[in-house]
């Protein structure tokens, strides 16, 4: 998913694994309406999910925001609906 890779290197993430969680939600939560978009159908919102795992697991700084991010998606005001992705 070409729109995650975009937001994820628009930005220079801080150095302090501290600091990334804040800069990363912030970051995502401007473009909720941009992943809601491109996230219509059950598969386009499980490759966005899987896209995340793979993106936090390649930069050992986000393993520990994954979930936040995740829970990000779930929030009503993303509307990101991965309940139904994760589901099937």
């Amino acid at each position: 998913m070409k729109v995650w890779n975009t937001l994820m290197n628009a930005l220079e993430w801080s150095k302090k694994e501290e600091l990334v969680a804040d800069q990363a939600l912030k970051h995502l939560q401007q473009y909720s309406s941009l992943l809601a978009a491109v996230t219509s159908s059950g598969r386009s919102q499980l490759v966005l999910i899987n896209k995340v795992q793979d993106y936090c697991y390649d930069n050992m700084n986000f393993l520990k925001v994954f979930s936040k991010i995740i829970q990000l998606f779930y929030r009503g005001r993303t509307h990101v609906k991965c309940v139904q992705s994760t589901l099937t």
